[in-house]
C-alpha cells in the first residue's frame, strides 16, 4: 500500500478565478461576494457559507488573497 504524504504540494491546475468542468473553464459563481466578503458587507449567514466555500475552492481562495493584498494597497495609499 502507498503511504500519502500529507506534506506534499498538490499540483494546481486551476487558473485565478477559474473552474475546471469538464474540459469547459468558467468562473466560480461564488467570486462575486468576495468583495462584499473582504469588506464586510455580508450579512452573518452568508459570511459563514461563504467561508465555508472559500476554503474549499482553490480558484475563491486565490482571487481572495489577491484582493486582499489590492485592497491593504489602497487603503495605505489613503492614509
Amino acid at each position: 500500500m502507498e503511504k500519502i504524504d500529507k506534506n506534499k504540494k498538490k499540483e494546481n491546475r486551476y487558473l485565478p478565478g477559474q473552474v475546471i468542468e469538464g474540459n469547459v473553464m468558467k468562473n466560480c459563481e461564488f467570486e462575486d461576494f468576495i468583495d462584499d466578503y473582504l469588506l464586510s458587507r455580508l450579512g452573518e449567514g452568508k459570511e459563514k457559507g461563504f467561508e465555508e466555500h472559500y476554503f474549499n475552492c482553490p480558484c475563491c481562495f486565490v482571487k481572495m488573497v489577491e484582493r486582499q493584498e489590492l485592497i491593504s494597497i489602497v487603503r495605505n495609499i489613503r492614509n
